[in-house]
């Protein structure tokens, strides 16, 4: 569910700033969660990095669906 909820707000966000197709979202949410172990962290630090390993994944997708999307720095 954490790297679902980070792929999900990195893909919308792409799509709000018009990097990525409506269509696009799902494959990026896909993408991401088969690429993510499933675990379960036992802690909110373990937490944090899962989310955002998820996120660098979901960029990682999305990048591999457009020719250059402006990444967040």
């Amino acid at each position: 569910t954490i790297a679902l909820n980070a792929a999900d707000e990195v893909a919308v966000a792409a799509f709000l700033k018009r990097q990525i197709s409506f269509t696009d979202i799902s494959r990026v949410i896909e993408g991401t969660v088969r690429e993510t172990a499933d675990t379960h962290p036992p802690s909110i630090n373990q937490v944090l990095a899962a989310d955002a390993d998820a996120r660098r994944l979901a960029w990682d997708e999305i990048a591999s669906l457009s020719p250059s999307p402006a990444l967040p720095k």
